[in-house]
C-alpha cells in the first residue's frame, strides 16, 4: 500500500480536456485569481448542503433563507 502511494505522489496528472497539468490551487492562488474580476462583478459560489437526517429539505431552506441566502441550487433548479 505505501509504495503504491509514494508512486502516485511522484507522477503527474493532466487534464484530458485542455492537456495542461493539473495542479491543486493554494489559498494565494485563489485570492489572487479572484483578485482579477471586475469590481462590482457577480458570481456564483457553491458548497453542498448537509442536511440531517429525518430532517425535510423545506425546513433547511427555510434556515438557509433566513440566513441571507439568496439562491439555492438543488437537483440543478
Amino acid at each position: 500500500m505505501i509504495i503504491k502511494i509514494t508512486i502516485a505522489r511522484i507522477g503527474k496528472t493532466y487534464s484530458p480536456i485542455s492537456g495542461k497539468e493539473v495542479k491543486k490551487d493554494t489559498v494565494s492562488d485563489v485570492i489572487n485569481e479572484i483578485k482579477t474580476f471586475e469590481q462590482n462583478s457577480k458570481w456564483l459560489l457553491l458548497a453542498p448542503i448537509h442536511l440531517e437526517a429525518g430532517r425535510p429539505l423545506e425546513d433547511k431552506l427555510k434556515v438557509l433563507l433566513q440566513q441571507g441566502f439568496a439562491r439555492i441550487l438543488v437537483n440543478n433548479e
